[in-house]
């Protein structure tokens, strides 16, 4: 992987979350876009979960040079056929063939790092490259860095960042478990609610860089 890349996970039906990083990824320049899975909820929202869906074909098909990867999650649901292809893999019928992680160069993604472990084992055991590996995973719900795979229980759970920002720069030779947390997240104060965090982040790979973004947009009241 050598262009600059936004990421995301965990949208759970949030069009609005899903729209302001795309807009964002349009913003910068930036021409690929890697969703970690988990589009659809518990609830049945066939319309929403289409709309996410088109909403990723439009930005994709909008210019050749752009680049649409997405891994499965376990609410990944009923995809559009057009855009089965963009999704590892999965087959024609939208049924997953394989397990669903991206590799490529030093960069791994899946929706579960659990199946990062098993896939990629010795790799992990012995890695020794003089380039950083990054793991880029969904499925805790929450902004992490690691050098080896966590699940987070619930109160380590970091849903946004305060200050809107972290970087982190990559050191060669090392392992960096990465989750850009939950595309929307609900913030309360002292029991009432102020507002939501957009979550995603951006890998540079030129810049040997990871910037996790939280976006918080206060609540504005009717």
């Amino acid at each position: 992987m050598n262009e600059k890349m936004v990421f995301f996970g965990d949208l759970h039906l949030e069009e609005e979350a899903l729209s302001f990083i795309l807009q964002y990824a349009s913003r910068k320049k930036i021409n690929v876009v890697l969703n970690l899975g988990d589009e659809s909820d518990f609830e049945d929202s066939p319309i929403i979960l289409e709309n996410i869906y088109k909403r990723l074909m439009k930005w994709r098909d909008k210019s050749s040079d752009r680049r649409l990867i997405c891994v499965v999650g376990d609410q990944t649901e009923d995809v559009i056929p057009k855009l089965r292809r963009n999704y590892v893999g999965m087959d024609e019928n939208g049924e997953v063939i394989e397990n669903s992680i991206f590799k490529e160069s030093n960069l791994i993604a899946v929706h579960s790092g659990q199946d990062v472990e098993r896939a990629y084992s010795e790799l992990l055991r012995s890695y020794h490259n003089t380039e950083p590996l990054l793991v880029l995973h969904g499925d805790v719900h929450a902004m992490s860095v690691y050098r080896q795979y966590r699940w987070l229980d619930d109160w380590q759970k970091v849903r946004f960042i305060k200050n809107g920002e972290r970087q982190i720069k990559l050191k060669r030779g090392l392992i960096y478990w990465i989750s850009p947390g939950c595309a929307l997240w609900e913030i309360y104060k002292n029991h009432d609610f102020v507002g939501n965090a957009i979550n995603f982040g951006i890998y540079d790979p030129k810049e040997k860089k990871v910037t996790l973004k939280s976006v918080v947009k206060p609540y504005q009241k009717p």
